[in-house]
């Protein structure tokens, strides 16, 4: 199952979240305002967050996953610091952070989460799209 970590008044939370629901996708929310992140979980966080310099352009690791204004007084800390201080604080994590066992998204774009959509609801989805797209052509 999909996990999603969030934060109050997050409007790309809010997004990511009305759109999993509208496509009938199945998730565990963790609220980062008043629920606590095992470490296992960070880990796992920090982990695919590295994995995705293989993927794309753009800042990734640490730099990633943790807001701009927390940037520069968090960079110079030991990892193991910078662990404990997530752990205590996990709002300074930027959301919304979408994890399952093959994926992992920073943010909301609903291009990017397509990816959670199955192969099956993708292909009826363009299966309608083509075929309104063939009644709406006027000859």
């Amino acid at each position: 199952m999909l996990t999603i970590y969030t934060k109050n008044g997050c409007s790309s939370s809010r997004k990511a979240m009305e759109y999993l629901k509208a496509n009938k996708i199945p998730y565990k929310r963790v609220k980062l305002n008043s629920e606590r992140m095992s470490p296992n979980e960070l880990e796992l966080i920090i982990e695919n967050s590295y994995k995705q310099l293989m993927i794309e352009d753009g800042p990734v690791g640490l730099e990633a996953i943790i807001k701009r204004t927390y940037q520069m007084n968090v960079m110079d800390m030991k990892l193991t610091q910078l662990k404990k201080k997530i752990l205590r604080n996990p709002t300074i994590l930027k959301t919304p952070i979408t994890i399952d066992k093959e994926k992992f998204i920073i943010g909301f774009k609903e291009e990017e989460f397509s990816v959670f959509v199955s192969k099956e609801k993708r292909h009826q989805h363009l299966e309608e799209l083509m075929q309104h797209m063939e009644e709406s052509v006027v000859i």
